[in-house]
């Protein structure tokens, strides 16, 4: 929004554009209105950022993305870019078939969405802290996709939540929360989404490979936060070991 400055006496008018005018008696409060006027935009940004991450959750549950168990052991390069095939590793933005992968890619095009590559993000913060990382190699095609690496890159950047389910309200959407799931391999990753229990707390958006009356083997939105259930009993001991919002 463009403005004019006026002194009047010991006051200073602020012009508007469209033709508003406000006095203020002393220069602190001005400087301190143009402080807070600062510090709402930042806030629409920043809300606007977490819904972009949100909506992009639920279009992965929209695109029905399948759980590819082949992942977890095998490299997929990827060569896809706006969901074509290129033929060659891509990076930055690259990505796997749009329609499969684990549950870590779930979050990568989520925030994709709200135009955040994590794949360069965490590509560069690693070549500058290998160590915090415990990486010696970086490899910018797929340490992106890997849960312990997302695990370290949002404790560093993002705020650290608690991971105690004593609160409803302490988890909202497009949160990160990080399991471990009793794999001596694997951690699991997903999304505070829009809907909630009846007790206030939310299900999360994730992509879990297919367990019978357990995971659908897809993305979904489910009510996991305490980990997997079946017909109301606990199935497997998960541990919340992240919950992390961005700044």
């Amino acid at each position: 929004m463009e403005y004019g400055l006026l002194q009047v006496n010991f006051g200073v008018i602020l012009l508007l554009t469209e033709n508003i005018f406000i006095i203020y008696y002393t220069t602190m409060k001005y400087v301190l209105i143009i402080i807070c006027s600062s510090v709402i935009f930042a806030y629409n940004c920043h809300a606007q950022t977490i819904d972009r991450i949100v909506i992009g959750a639920y279009d992965e549950i929209k695109n029905k993305t399948k759980y590819n168990t082949e992942m977890l052991e095998k490299y997929f390069s990827p060569t896809y870019i706006n969901g074509k095939n290129t033929g060659k590793s891509i990076y930055p933005n690259g990505d796997v078939n749009s329609g499969e992968g684990v549950c870590a890619d779930l979050v990568v095009r989520a925030l994709r969405n709200a135009n955040i590559d994590l794949q360069k993000l965490v590509h560069l913060d690693i070549l500058s802290n290998k160590k915090a990382y415990g990486v010696k190699v970086p490899a910018k095609y797929i340490d992106h996709r890997r849960v312990w690496i997302l695990k370290t890159f949002f404790k560093r950047k993002w705020k650290s939540l608690s991971t105690k389910l004593d609160k409803p309200n302490a988890w909202q959407q497009g949160d990160m929360v990080i399991w471990n799931i009793g794999s001596k391999k694997h951690l699991h990753i997903g999304i505070i989404g829009k809907k909630k229990r009846h007790d206030g707390f939310p299900y999360v958006i994730h992509n879990m490979r297919y367990v019978p009356f357990v995971f659908a083997g897809k993305t979904i939105e489910q009510d996991i936060l305490e980990g997997p259930k079946f017909l109301g009993n606990s199935v497997g001991e998960w541990k919340i070991i992240g919950h992390y919002r961005i700044k």
